[in-house]
């Protein structure tokens, strides 16, 4: 079977692609001290039959979807983007879940891969995202093909959460934003720059930028904050106070040459 790229993942449609524990990540250690395999394995179906869900006239189920009179285009389409949401949420869990499997020992890969008939360099490729972007630096409003391109070693989680931030920030496609980070280490391949934005000036558009996203953050109650919440505010309010210095430096030169 020829090899696939991360890129290129299973449709979660197809029979086979979801029969592996689909387990939200802050919860897989817990689920694993108390339940054996086969009961995680119930519990997966049981987890998908509660997510079923009817869209006016269309309904969800685990082999398709069933299609009645009167569907609205405000349906279909709110079912598409929910889809192809789960399809992103289903790659960190499978990563997740492979990732922590093979950690503990209870998971081998290319077993694994061998049981279900999947490719296992893709499974491995999984594995390895979820490894290298922890999980408070996801972002939700990012496809996971953006957190592919940041998922090397080579990157400092600093530099990882900085990248995805401004991808976020400034709306960047995934080819944008690998263009972005091969000009920044190709400024001089021996001894790649700072992190930018440690060292140069933040614009007045950056600043406006980085208020409206904290204001949108500050509207979420503190007790509802996950680790990546605290992380993003911690980044905005670095480079608020970056922007600071940088209004300061000025107006201090505008006093030296006004004297």
């Amino acid at each position: 079977m020829a090899n696939r790229s991360v890129l290129n993942s299973p449709s979660i449609f197809d029979d086979e692609a979801v029969d592996l524990p689909v387990i939200a990540p802050d919860a897989v250690r817990q689920i694993y001290d108390e339940r054996s395999m086969a009961e995680l394995a119930a519990l997966d179906r049981q987890q998908r039959a509660i997510e079923r869900r009817q869209y006016g006239t269309i309904e969800c189920t685990d082999i398709g979807l069933v299609i009645g009179e009167g569907v609205t285009r405000q349906d279909w389409d709110e079912l598409g983007v929910d889809m192809f949401a789960e399809i992103e949420s289903v790659n960190w869990r499978l990563g997740d879940w492979l990732a922590f499997g093979e950690d503990v020992g209870w998971g081998d890969i290319p077993k694994i891969a061998a049981e279900r008939g999947r490719n296992k360099d893709t499974l491995a490729n999984y594995a390895s995202v979820s490894r290298l972007v922890q999980f408070s630096l996801r972002h939700e409003n990012l496809s996971y093909s953006h957190h592919v391109v940041v998922a090397r070693a080579d990157l400092t989680d600093e530099q990882k959460h900085y990248w995805l931030d401004q991808a976020e920030m400034n709306g960047w496609k995934v080819r944008q934003l690998r263009a972005e980070i091969e000009t920044w280490e190709n400024a001089d391949e021996d001894n790649p720059p700072a992190l930018p934005g440690a060292t140069t000036v933040i614009s007045d558009g950056e600043a406006q930028k980085i208020i409206k996203e904290m204001a949108k953050l500050r509207q979420k109650p503190r007790e509802s904050y996950k680790n990546k919440d605290v992380a993003v505010c911690l980044g905005y309010a670095e480079m608020l106070e970056r922007y600071a210095a940088n209004i300061r430096e000025w107006v201090g030169g505008a006093g030296e040459e006004a004297r």
